[in-house]
């Protein structure tokens, strides 16, 4: 009576392999990335960021902007507040110019340039996080949707135990407790799937946000995911890290400006000039004139020169910051690589053991406990723990799926850039 229950999910799960194309991560998710790198408000705010820094420095290229006067000069005071009235001795008309030392503005400027380079490099690596981001969220809705997959087959397996369960107890071969331990699993199973169901929502808002399309359902299912092998070499992984990292790339540029901004802060001992021509507009019979004036600062003066030492200090002090945040920073780029490469690594080793060992023998286990429950010979409990570990073990496999392309983005991400390896074909079991 019990011939009715058959797991028909066990053969469909057995066929797993590694991928011997070029599509990982998939292609799906990749194509998310695209869509996130184009319209993602965070991505588009730090290019600004660098557009802005430019700005800057053409801003700090340019001359002062000149000044033009009007002097009325001597005017009676019983003719208040005309100033133009008959009475009025002369008016003065003037133009005045400051003209920097040259090359000081220049020097002024530099910092502001490599400062927008270093932010185009954080644009870079806002780009690459992005892409990790949104790589993890896929692989949080593939895990979401295939746990709810997996739970809604065994929805309808449990359903097959519960018959199983009842048509035993009715025969007077099983006991009423093997009927509610079924529906307690069965029961178990439909809270699961609401759980999954939730999973997946949130894993599909993550991706809207990300794509900056809020509320718009962007993914209608997500496609298998079938990692593929490597072999990394952990001391290549690293040296290309500290060349493609785009945030080393910044810090680097964040040094060459800490240099600049020294030597623009040592011109600013250098005087600056003034120029103004003026013209007289005589009154009262006078004959009109004109004059001209030639001036200049004095920064060097005793009572002014601390303000260029202490800001050619505080430039010193500020590369000196730089340069250690950027040997902190390298060897913060080391460790991310190595934990990368150790997630990756044991992501690996789980889909390689569930695939070869732990799902064939629950599946092994699974078919075994049924015919020693069938055939009086084990009690139900036996029979429902061997049906979760199976599921188990199915559920282990494609949490290490989504642990893999975890891992990869976060190497990816890591290394500064997409990871090129030679994928070996995989045997079909």
């Amino acid at each position: 009576m019990f011939y009715a229950l058959k797991f028909i999910p066990i053969a469909g799960m057995m066929s797993i392999a590694w991928a011997d194309g070029p599509d990982y991560p998939p292609r799906q998710a990749v194509q998310l990335v695209e869509i996130a790198l184009e319209r993602n408000p965070s991505l588009a705010s730090a290019r600004l960021n660098a557009e802005a820094a430019h700005s800057t420095g053409y801003h700090h290229r340019a001359w002062p902007a000149p000044e033009v006067a009007v002097d009325f000069f001597a005017a009676p005071v019983s003719d208040f507040p005309n100033p133009v009235s008959r009475n009025q001795m002369e008016i003065d008309y003037s133009l005045s110019q400051m003209i920097p030392f040259p090359g000081k503005l220049k020097g002024m400027s530099e910092p502001a340039h490599l400062l927008g380079e270093a932010e185009e490099k954080r644009a870079e690596s806002s780009a690459l996080v992005i892409r990790r981001q949104v790589l993890t969220a896929y692989a949080e809705l593939y895990l979401a949707e295939w746990r709810l997959r997996l739970a809604r087959e065994d929805r309808a397996e449990a359903d097959r135990l519960l018959a199983a369960a009842r048509a035993g107890y009715e025969g007077g071969m099983g006991g009423q407790a093997d009927v509610l331990r079924a529906e307690s699993e069965a029961v178990r199973l439909d809270a699961e799937i609401l759980d999954m169901q939730r999973m997946s929502s949130e894993a599909q808002s993550m991706l809207s946000a990300l794509l900056g399309k809020p509320g718009i359902k962007t993914v209608g299912g997500v496609d298998s995911i079938v990692p593929r092998p490597h072999a990394f070499i952990l001391d290549t992984l690293k040296e290309q890290a500290f060349v493609r990292r785009p945030d080393l790339e910044s810090m680097r540029r964040e040094v060459a400006m800490a240099e600049s901004e020294i030597s623009a802060s040592r011109k600013e001992a250098l005087p600056d000039f003034m120029v103004r021509g003026m013209y007289k507009d005589m009154k009262m019979g006078q004959n009109d004139d004109w004059s001209v004036m030639v001036g200049m600062q004095i920064p060097f003066a005793p009572w002014s020169i601390r303000g260029v030492t202490e800001g050619t200090k505080r430039a010193r002090l500020l590369r000196r910051k730089v340069e250690r945040d950027y040997v902190y920073m390298r060897l913060m780029v080391e460790s991310e690589v190595e934990i990368a490469v150790s997630a990756l690594e044991s992501a690996s080793g789980r889909l390689e053991l569930s695939k070869g060992r732990r799902i064939p023998l629950a599946a092994q286990a699974l078919q075994s406990s049924l015919a020693a429950y069938q055939g009086g010979k084990m009690d139900f409990n036996d029979l429902l723990m061997a049906f979760r570990e199976l599921r188990m073990a199915r559920e282990s496999y494609h949490m290490a799926v989504a642990e893999h392309l975890k891992a990869w983005a976060a190497l990816e991400w890591a290394v500064g850039g997409e990871l090129w390896v030679t994928a070996t074909k995989g045997e079909q079991p």
